[in-house]
């Protein structure tokens, strides 16, 4: 769901009492004073206080407005909302004019610093409550132009009260002037004149009133000074009580709350605290009397002015947490930024410290100028002094020191105004903390083409003004800047005199910057460092130092400037000039030099983060606080700024690894899931591999992350090439890493680095200094695989807690436990944030969402933590402290449903009686508080007709669909949590609750389902509308690229969550009977408008229309239809295919693709196509948990229903057909689940396969800690295969029509029959019957004696017999006892009605005590007439006893494969390698005479076929056939091809899973295709020798084979071009181009078809044919 943050909303930022507090953009903002002036005509009758805002107003209407309250607020850009107390209202309030007046609302208070805040818990409908709700009108000039206007504004009035009352109300302006006209009854009492100029002004107004007289306020802006100058209103309180005026007191306590005891004496400053603390207390007090407010402000005062400086040279210190940065050193807006200070007593200022970033490395030098200011705190004037700082000398993101002598005058204001000298360079950015104290009467700002302009609202710009002292610090600054300056690089030293030298000079810097440090404390910390720097200890040898700088000499260097190369060189040519015998600092000084040229060698090209910074991933450890973020080519930034984050950041690095215009990249993670980032790619003949991931360390008691990168160059090249330089921030932990700068010709080398990437420290609120890792302890940490092997044991172990996943597609896998794990890297400690590159917040319903996965999928490590930072809509966001915005009212209605999740899945009921305070400040249970508060709003935020009020919960306003099902959904949870406490409580309290919340279940669900009918009905919909009163085509879904035509499928949650909580609905509603409809008309309409390039692509967003990182979720609502029930699984697949920008990555809104992307596909299954970006976040953890959820949802589900007395446990609703179907090719693989968490506190699971025409269900269930009886539950077959299609059930309850076998949860297994699937073959059913007949006391490890070899089948199949080793064991089961034991494998094949099956034997016959006649084998025991391994002519063979199942002769995996010059036979088929079923044939004993093959003579590639034979491709069986239409293996495929090439055999390098079972004969064949990269394996890390080639992989192994270029976009001109998957068919398209293919029958490719042994030799054939005329 797109969503705009509050914060970027257009809001002409206004404030407070609602006024606008900036500018718009390019606007100069001229500085007016503002004055007040009263004119009265009678001022006996009313008491009136006026008071300026400073800061903060809160207002508690409830409490104040005891009588009556009014509160303005927007309800969108033009749009204001009247918000009144519940009841008769006595306030009337209207725009002024006729139609001169225009109207804005504004949600909030924008970026102003002084504003109204109000509470209440007694409001209207729809409206009932709110915490520090800041929103407001804004009212001016219709046509916006400024002049003079008489009839702008607006008035209200308050009825005559039968008390004397007292009024509260706040008035705001900028740009503008008014009168403020108050009248009692119908005579002007006063008038009040205000002003404001270009920084807002908010006033409060306080008026008692006598009883009986009606109070009357005007406000007339009267004046507009610039163009959208206006004035606020935000709302009025009337209490009968007596008020006491806060104001003053409130003005105070915001001007020093947030002040920091800096320079004060601890004495001065406790005493201080104590007044300011009791100053707050008396805010709070809402009946504290005057004299009280008035006693705490002359406390606060008095302790203020009571307040001791302490001695000390720093006299301005405007310093505390960073809370923002603005940009200064453009070229046109921001050119300069200036804060101001004032200084109450004369002297001499020596330094000035400010704290900036660098968001660049192309900066040039900072400026720093004096300026004094004009009355309205603007820099005037020609500048006082001015000093430039050396872009090298500026610290990034912490205090920079700079020397500035000025005798600053007493009682005089100044500015400090930074820019940089050249303006077109990068920028910089002035970091901003809060006013507080002496900086809140101070103004911060910049330079717009020249002029200066205050932003003062934005807060403080950190500095410090030091004056002169005695203490002489310039050796130690000297000499610090002299180290920075010098070539000093730490490679050339021990890691520990290094890290004593970073020690030293950290220690020097803190005491530089000290600036009350004694000349003692000076002169140790520059002895200290001094000895640092002598104590440098050389970590080389220097006579082997020289043979480095000699293969730097030599080595080819590319992809650097020719200037930084020039000077490499010359550093080079100048330490080569050296004398041997040349003292040992100047070798060091010049080997120091060159290595700094090295590390200085500037790229020529842009890395990844220039080029596609959009194409992006974050990795890094649970719960960091910045998260790193990965990019395309292996780079990464750690830090920097995250939009909406809470609280302080890492500083911002980039980490780059020296090479860059990379493309052909391939980017994949660690393992398929782990957050290791894998970038894989070549360039200049140079093969890279880099990966990297993070690692959590405690180092002294605090906790940090390091990252760690490994760097893998492989030099192909054949002349010795410099190695990439990296970033000179990462730190070496390996001797090729610190030492080594070149590869050679072949070599390849392995550098491992770590560098320091978060603090846990930055989450602690009261910390400001934070304290980083030096060399030698990030070092300490460990090596590379120490910590990836620690990393991954700990995310194994978190995986182990949750639901476990096995299924055919095993990046579907990949993408849930990559999708885990990332959720606990993104989230802020125990804060579930949505993002790291956006969205680094909790984001109310996005929380809500993320946590329900984690829960359902296992995880309860964190959850009460998780349910407690939910914020709700409108009220107080745990994390930051501030209101929620209330746009997603949907959050409040569902909070019941995930509380139901949490005790459905646990069975922990406690956390329902813990005590808690809500937003409104008021205490209670968490039920109460939480739960209750949730369900019972769902009745108050419904309309007149019923139905749920207008909300923005789709980003536009609206009644939207999604907001009813929401609501339904909250009801239903609410409804079970109630009902299951009073199970445990037997608190009938609990049980009213419930049938409350049924009750109100069934009155919405009728008034929605009667108002959604209407509008179906009158707008002739054969659909669900996203609108309850619109068709799609009324609103912003007539854009068929928008994904939200679906979003109550999803975000409503009420059709599949809803029922899995037992809620009622009819079948004959018309939200179930129109729910696939619905699905078909948004798939239709996508395809039939060209939005889409696939039915499983909903849709996205304005900021990202191709698709969203929710697509999958949009298929959650399908699992309660019937004909898109797979739709999730399949929506999941399409995005892990197709709309990914980083490793399960996907932005909110994603970006359409474009050609020539950078990123490669990884494999058939995945990122076959990817995105060029989007916008929201990347990761989008809200996203990701609905893909997940529904993915766990269409493999396994809880339902509860009969009011909490059933329990089911749904199998397989969602699982997609072709999983069975195509169970074959996944070893008879549907799906497994385990360790799903059920009946509170339990775990169940299963596993399906299928034999033959059966599913074979096994179930598991783990139930010690269930709080929830077996004997309720049951399991629920329901897979979508099985629908109108079961004929028969080993037990349980069969429906049919439905598609559902039912059987008890203690049930161990069932086993269902489908009418569709193929009936097992006789030879099959004969295979499992087979056996052999063993004389007595014999058996198949001990046979001494003839045995028993059937012939014919119980079920008629006819069965031959092969042997190994036929003068063993015969055909016909005669045995010959050898002289030494053997292993004999006898193979039968099973034949009927053209049907073929094998099935092997493994006997171990006994040696005789004579040793036979006959010697040893010279030719059939597969020993040396092999069986096909190398093609040799019997002398180079080996035993075939590698792919050997169970026996090591020489017969199972050897035989008959591929063998060559007449060696074995044959190049056999699907059963020949390594299969058990069949082994072969034991060949000739190397004769080459050529077969002459028996059953090709008629084929169509009879000629193909001899030839290939002739060329030594192919060998036929021992029978005399070639069984041309026998399918072909991967491993025979392999070795044809590879021997079509004629390619470099590899002896070693296959690093497959199942290794082992590829036939030795074929390893050095798939060794070799590996390599070259025309075959690659599974993503499981198996290769699967013994499976079966598609046509269309062949295809695409013989193109990339011989590097023909394709063209992604081109496609094969075959009828069935439809069926050719997206990878394929450039593969397909350049095939047919150049001759290689023809169509079958109609002309179709059959892709999926499974390739024969004739097509496989006519297709290499025609290959070696092209080839050749190349």
């Amino acid at each position: 769901m797109f969503r705009i943050p509050i914060s970027k909303i257009p809001l002409m930022f206004l404030l407070a009492s609602l006024v606008l507090t900036s500018v718009l953009p390019g606007q100069v903002n001229i500085a007016y004073g503002a004055d007040v002036t009263d004119s009265a005509t009678d001022s006996a009758v009313l008491d009136i206080a006026q008071s300026r805002v400073e800061g903060e107003y809160s207002l508690d209407l409830s409490q104040v407005g005891n009588v009556d309250w009014l509160h303005l607020r927007g309800n969108g850009p033009d749009d204001v909302i009247r918000i009144t107390k519940a009841g008769p209202s006595s306030v009337t309030f209207n725009v002024y004019g006729n139609g001169t007046t225009g109207i804005e609302g504004k949600p909030d208070k924008g970026q102003d610093g002084n504003y109204l805040s109000y509470s209440w818990n007694d409001g209207m409908t729809g409206y009932e409550s709110a915490v520090k709700d800041t929103g407001f009108g804004v009212f001016f000039p219709k046509n916006r132009d400024s002049g003079s206007y008489e009839h702008v504004g607006w008035t209200f009035s308050v009825s005559p009260q039968p008390q004397e009352s007292t009024v509260v109300f706040g008035i705001g302006l900028w740009q503008a002037k008014a009168n403020v006209n108050i009248y009692a009854d119908t005579n002007l009492v006063e008038t009040k004149v205000i002003s404001a100029g270009g920084s807002s002004e908010v006033y409060k107004y306080q008026i008692k009133v006598p009883a009986n007289v009606e109070l009357r306020v005007e406000g007339l802006q009267t004046d507009t000074l610039s163009r959208y100058g206006n004035m606020s209103f935000s709302g009025l309180a009337v209490s009968s009580k007596e008020l006491a005026d806060k104001s003053n007191l409130q003005n105070a306590y915001n001007q020093l709350k947030d002040r920091l005891q800096g320079v004060y004496t601890d004495e001065s400053w406790l005493e201080f605290v104590h007044a300011r603390e009791a100053a707050g207390g008396i805010l709070e007090q809402a009946d504290a009397s005057q004299a009280e407010v008035d006693d705490a402000l002359a406390r606060l005062q008095a302790a203020q002015n009571a307040l001791v400086r302490r001695e000390t040279n720093l006299m301005i210190d405007f310093t505390g947490a960073a809370e923002n940065e603005y940009e200064f050193g453009s070229s046109g807006d921001q050119q300069d930024r200036y804060q101001t200070f004032s200084v109450g007593e004369s002297f001499e200022m020596q330094y000035v410290q400010v704290n900036v970033r660098k968001m660049s490395n192309n900066l040039s030098d900072m400026t720093v100028k004096l300026y004094q200011t004009d009355r309205s705190g603007l820099p005037a004037g020609a500048p006082l002094a001015g000093t430039e700082v050396a872009k090298d000398h500026v610290a990034d993101g912490k205090m920079t020191t700079i020397p500035f002598r000025y005798n600053l005058a007493a009682n005089t204001r100044y500015a400090l105004v930074v820019s940089q000298k050249n303006l077109f360079s990068g920028k910089y950015r002035w970091m901003v903390t809060k006013k507080h104290g002496e900086s809140a009467g101070e103004y911060f700002g910049k330079s717009v083409a020249g002029k200066f302009q205050s932003e003062a609202h934005l807060g403080t710009g950190i500095l410090r003004i030091i004056k002169k002292s005695a203490v002489d610090r310039t050796a130690l600054q000297a000499l610090i800047h002299a180290i920075a300056d010098s070539n000093y690089n730490s490679k050339l030293y021990t890691v520990q005199s290094w890290s004593a030298l970073e020690s030293a000079l950290a220690n020097a810097g803190m005491y530089a910057d000290h600036f009350d440090a004694t000349q003692a404390e000076i002169d140790e910390a520059l002895r200290q460092l001094q000895s640092a720097r002598a104590g440098l200890e050389i970590n080389i040898d220097l006579t082997a130092f020289a043979g480095q700088i000699d293969r730097i000499s030599r080595a080819v260097i590319k992809g650097y400037t020719i200037s930084s190369v020039n000077v490499l060189n010359q550093a080079v040519k100048a330490a080569k000039a050296l004398d041997a015998d040349a003292p040992a600092h100047h070798k060091i000084t010049a080997y120091s030099t060159v290595l700094e040229a090295v590390h200085n060698l500037k790229v020529s090209g842009k890395y990844k983060v220039e080029t596609h910074a959009q194409m992006t991933a974050a990795f890094g450890f649970e719960g960091d606080k910045n998260a790193s973020l990965g990019f395309l080519d292996g780079s990464y930034q750690i830090g920097g700024s995250r939009p909406e984050q809470h609280g302080p950041v890492a500083p911002k690095q980039l980490v780059t690894f020296g090479v860059t215009d990379t493309g052909n990249i391939k980017w994949t993670k660690g393992e398929g899931y782990l957050p290791v980032f894998i970038s894989e790619y070549s360039k200049y003949k140079m093969d890279y591999r880099i990966e990297s991931f993070a690692n959590k360390h405690t180092v002294n008691s605090r906790d940090y992350v390091i990252n760690y990168s490994r760097i893998t160059a492989t030099n192909h090249s054949g002349e010795t090439m410099l190695l990439p330089v990296v970033s000179g921030n990462l730190i070496p932990l390996n001797e090729a890493a610190a030492n080594v700068y070149t590869v050679e010709p072949g070599e390849s080398i392995v550098r491992d680095y770590a560098i320091e990437a978060d603090k846990y420290e930055y989450f602690d609120k009261n910390v400001t200094q934070f304290t980083s890792l030096t060399t030698e302890q990030v070092s300490a940490q460990g090596t590379y695989e120490a910590n990836y092997s620690d990393m991954k044991a700990y995310w194994q172990d978190r995986l182990s807690r949750i639901v476990e996943l096995d299924l055919p597609n095993n990046e579907l896998e990949n993408a849930f436990k990559s999708g885990y794990i990332d959720t606990q890297i993104i989230k802020d400690g125990q804060y579930l944030h949505v993002g790291e590159n956006g969205y680094a917040r909790l984001f109310s319903h996005d929380t809500l969402g993320i946590l329900v996965d984690l829960i359902q999928s296992g995880d309860f490590a964190h959850a009460q933590d998780y349910l407690k930072s939910i914020p709700l809509t409108g009220g107080i966001n745990i994390e930051t402290g501030l209101v929620d915005s209330n746009l997603y009212w949907d959050t409040n209605w569902k909070i019941p449903w995930a509380y139901a999740v949490y005790l459905s899945k646990t069975g922990d009921a406690s956390i329902f009686d813990e005590q808690m305070t809500a937003g409104d400040g008021s205490a209670g249970t968490v039920f109460e508080k939480r739960v209750k508060f949730g369900a019972r709003s769902i009745e108050t935020d419904r309309n007149t007709d019923g139905i749920m009020k207008q909300t923005y919960a789709i980003d536009s306003e609206g009644n939207w669909t999604i907001d009813n099902y929401s609501a339904l959904t909250g009801l239903t949870a609410y409804e079970y949590v109630s009902r299951e406490l009073y199970r445990l409580k037997k608190d009938e309290a609990y049980l009213q609750e419930a049938e409350w919340a049924k009750a109100r279940y069934d009155d919405l669900l009728a008034k929605f389902t009667a108002k959604l009918e209407q509008t179906i009905t009158d707008k002739g919909l054969d659909y669900l509308p996203a609108s309850v009163v619109e068709s799609n085509d009324e609103n912003r879904m007539a854009d068929s690229r928008d994904a939200n035509w679906a979003s109550m499928f999803l975000f409503g949650r009420w059709h599949w969550d809803g029922y899995l909580f037992g809620a009622e609905q009819p079948e004959d509603n018309i939200n179930l009977k129109l729910l696939d409809d619905t699905y078909t008309y948004g798939i239709n309409r996508r395809i039939q408008e060209d939005t889409t390039d696939s039915p499983y692509n909903f849709g996205g967003y304005p900021h990202g229309f191709y698709s969203s990182a929710y697509n999958a979720g949009y298929g959650s609502a399908a699992l309660r239809g019937e004909e898109y029930r797979d739709m999730g699984i399949k929506a999941y697949e399409f995005m892990i295919e197709n709309s990914m920008s980083g490793p399960f990555s996907w932005w909110e809104g994603i970006h359409y693709p474009v050609a020539g992307s950078p990123w490669s596909q990884t494999n058939d299954e995945l990122n076959l196509q990817n995105t060029p970006g989007g916008g929201g976040s990347a990761q989008h953890m809200w996203g990701q948990s609905v893909n997940s959820k529904v993915l766990v949802d269409s493999l396994i589900a809880e339902k509860i229903y009969d009011k909490n007395q059933k329990y089911e446990i749904i199998v397989g609703r969602g699982i997609p057909k072709e999983w069975v179907t195509d169970a074959a090719a996944n070893h008879n693989k549907v799906a497994s689940v385990q360790n799903y968490p059920a009946l509170q506190g339990g775990r169940v699971g299963y596993n399906v396969v299928r034999q033959d025409n059966q599913l074979v269900v096994t179930f598991s269930s783990n139930l010690k800690q269930a709080r929830i009886e077996a004997g309720a539950a049951s399991f629920s077959v329901q897979l979508p295969s099985m629908v109108n299609n079961i004929t028969e059930a080993s037990t349980g309850i069969i429906d049919n029509e439905k598609g559902t076998v039912t059987v008890p949860l203690h049930t161990d297994s069932v086993t269902i029959t489908l009418g569709n699937l193929p009936q097992p073959l006789a030879v099959n059913l004969d295979k499992a019957l087979l056996e052999i007949g063993y004389a007595e006391g014999d058996h198949k490890t001990s046979v001494t004696k003839n045995v028993v070899l059937p012939a014919v089948g119980e079920h008629g199949s006819a069965i031959t017999w092969t042997s190994t080793n036929p003068e063993v064991i015969s055909m016909t089961g005669e045995v010959k006892r050898p002289s030494a034991t053997t292993e004999v494998t006898l193979t039968a094949t099973l034949t009927k009605d053209g049907a073929e099956a094998q099935k092997s034997f493994g006997l171990t016959v006994l040696k005789t005590e004579t040793k036979p006649d006959g010697g040893t084998d010279n030719g059939n025991n597969g020993n040396n007439g092999n069986n096909g391994n190398n093609g040799n002519t019997g002398n180079n063979g080996n035993s075939g006893n590698t792919g050997n199942t169970g026996s090591p002769s020489g017969n199972n995996g050897t035989t008959g494969t591929v063998g060559g010059t007449g060696n074995t036979g044959n190049t056999g088929n699907a059963g020949n390698t390594g299969n058990t079923e069949n082994t072969g044939n034991t060949g000739d004993g190397g004769n080459v005479t050529l077969p002459k093959f028996k059953d090709v003579d008629k084929h169509w590639a009879r000629e193909s076929i001899l030839t290939a034979a002739e060329r030594k491709l192919v060998n036929g069986y021992e029978d005399g056939t070639f069984r041309p239409n026998g399918e072909v293996s991967r491993s025979e495929f392999a070795v044809i091809l590879g021997r079509a090439l004629n390619v470099q055999l590899e002896p070693s390098g296959i690093t497959f899973k199942d290794e082992r079972s590829i036939p030795s004969w074929a390893k050095p064949y798939i060794a070799a295709a590996v390599k070259s990269g025309w075959i690659t394996g599974y993503t499981d890390q198996t290769f699967r020798p013994d499976g079966t080639i598609t046509r269309l992989e062949m295809i695409t192994m013989i193109i990339r084979a011989l590097e023909v270029k394709t063209d992604a976009r081109a496609k094969a001109p075959f009828t069935d071009a439809a069926d050719i998957p997206a990878w394929g068919q450039p593969y397909a398209a350049v095939a047919y181009a150049a001759g290689l293919i023809e169509g079958k029958a109609n002309n179709r490719l059959a892709p999926q078809d499974q390739a024969t042994r004739a097509e496989a030799v006519t297709l290499v054939l025609r290959m070696l044919e092209k080839a050749e005329q190349q």
